[in-house]
């Protein structure tokens, strides 16, 4: 299992259910990298996300299922034996909440500053995870790949 994120300079993955920046090579690769995959999100997540096709979107969380989701898993532990080889795209909490069976970060480091709001969420790479490989999207772009060690 792994999950793929952006994250800009001082560290912030989103504001609220959404993302803080356009970043148009950002997307493609996300389109292009979860393409035809199974992807797992957050409640808060999902419901600041546009129509996904070709993806099944999995919810992680307490409540009901979204009208968006296509499933929803109660726990970490659920989600992972129903889909181990999904893909996480977030949230923050939900990213954590699933570090355990996770073995890839897909992070793109965005060369931008986001100016830091209430609803900003932010992520850090965590301790024990190295860097794999990278490669350029475009001049404020890089993604970077980690494993843990």
């Amino acid at each position: 299992m792994e999950a793929i994120i952006a994250i800009s300079n001082n560290g912030i993955i989103g504001e609220g259910s959404g993302l803080p920046w356009h970043c148009t090579e950002d997307l493609q690769h996300f389109k292009q990298y979860t393409y035809g995959k199974t992807i797992i999100a957050g409640t808060n997540t999902i419901v600041g996300l546009p129509k996904l096709p070709k993806r099944t979107l999995i919810q992680l969380g307490s409540g009901s299922k979204l009208p968006n989701a296509d499933d929803i898993c109660h726990t970490p532990e659920s989600t992972f034996c129903k889909y181990p080889t999904g893909i996480v795209i977030g949230g923050a909490k939900t990213i954590q909440a699933m570090l355990l069976y996770l073995n890839k970060l897909v992070v793109t480091h965005l060369d931008i500053f986001v100016e830091p709001k209430a609803n900003s969420v932010y992520f850090d790479i965590p301790a024990g995870w190295v860097e794999n490989k990278s490669y350029k999207l475009s001049d404020i772009a890089v993604v970077r790949e980690y494993v843990k060690c």
